[in-house]
């Protein structure tokens, strides 16, 4: 019996310190909400570099590469691509760096890049070819029956895929930027006149070539630069565990009056990184590696 009892109370203090863990590491621990002109003011103060950043070498590494693939993509765009019979991409073209600052591509996911990047010209080519499909459409209905309002009717079409692509990118947690695209793009080439669709056809796709190219840029500079994120979700968890051992080590030398110093927000800060990036570490092509284990970095 005093074994049994032992346990229980042993269970149920485990059981009580579990749930105190997770009631604060589950709270709110982030900053108080901001309105629209507050969120405008931080982001300004968060444009100018701060001295950790200027003391790493990793902020210079990063603002070169990002300055290497705009130069490239000034490049395709200044020369463009052609073999002196067949344009491609025309010269003087600001698609491709225009794209590239549009996209604004997350650095540190090296092969998971290739995911997301591919993911991104999906929604710019579905948004596209579904604008310039929709427009046709519209435009050779209303030239058959000579009914100006079947063009007009067609917004209907154009709420409907402008509503499912921005429930795509507020509702979706992998593709949002997706919907995104996919919105822009459509709107952009379905809100045109009817007399632009038979010279629209060949721009298009030098557009469509652009874009590709841009985020081909964009991709082979993540994927030859950025460190495996499966390596920063380990470090993330690492330095979750570092904390908590600290903690416990504060916890077992504490003395009664001493400062206690909170670290909730910390940890939670190290769990959040580490469950995202761990999520989306299963996105990484594991040649020579073992399995990704997915099922530990979403519990």
């Amino acid at each position: 019996l005093p074994e049994l009892a032992w346990a229980y109370s042993l269970s149920g203090y485990s059981r009580t310190v579990s749930n105190l863990a997770t009631k604060l590491l589950s709270g709110d621990l982030g900053s108080p909400g901001r309105g629209p002109l507050g969120s405008f003011w931080d982001g300004l103060l968060a444009l100018p570099p701060s001295c950790a950043q200027l003391s790493s070498r990793d902020y210079y590494f990063e603002q070169i590469k990002i300055l290497v693939t705009y130069m490239l993509t000034f490049y395709f765009g200044r020369y463009g691509i052609s073999d002196g019979a067949a344009v491609f991409i025309p010269g003087w073209n600001s698609t491709p760096a225009g794209t590239v600052s549009y996209l604004i591509f997350q650095g540190g996911n090296e092969a998971a890049a290739l995911k997301k990047n591919s993911d991104r010209f999906m929604g710019v080519g579905l948004g596209t070819m579904v604008g310039q499909l929709t427009l046709g459409t519209a435009c050779s209905l209303q030239a058959y029956f000579d009914a100006p309002w079947i063009l007009q009717s067609f917004i209907i079409v154009v709420f409907a895929v402008e509503f499912a692509s921005f429930f795509m990118y507020f509702s979706s947690e992998n593709f949002s930027y997706v919907g995104l695209l996919l919105a822009c793009f459509f709107a952009d080439t379905a809100m045109v006149q009817c007399s632009s669709v038979d010279t629209a056809s060949l721009p298009n796709y030098q557009n469509l070539l652009g874009q590709l190219v841009a985020i081909v840029c964009a991709t082979l500079m993540d994927v030859l630069t950025d460190e495996s994120i499966s390596i920063k979700a380990t470090a993330h968890l690492e330095n979750f565990g570092n904390a908590l051992d600290e903690v416990l080590e504060r916890f077992v030398q504490h003395k009664e009056g001493s400062e206690v110093i909170p670290a909730a927000s910390q940890g939670h800060k190290f769990l959040i990184s580490a469950k995202s990036e761990g999520a989306e570490a299963a996105l990484e092509p594991r040649i020579i590696r073992s399995p990704w284990r997915e099922g530990l970095w979403t519990q």
